[in-house]
């Protein structure tokens, strides 16, 4: 749904890197990632994705 109604690629969510073990952890998973308290290798980069998240919603809630 998103793809669809985001033409301009405003609401670009990528996947966030593990600070220990080199993993990543896509989009999708981002409930596990906050849920079990995994450390981040940037604080930044997760706090750019949790601002996505906000407009997002913010988004959806203008269209309700």
């Amino acid at each position: 749904m998103l793809k669809a109604v985001n033409p301009r690629n405003e609401y670009i969510l990528k996947k966030i890197r593990l600070k220990y073990g080199g993993a990543s952890v896509p989009p999708k998973k981002f409930n596990e990632l906050w849920r079990y308290g995994v450390e981040t290798e940037n604080a930044e980069e997760e706090e750019r994705v949790e601002s996505t998240l906000v407009k997002i919603a913010e988004w959806i809630n203008t269209r309700l």
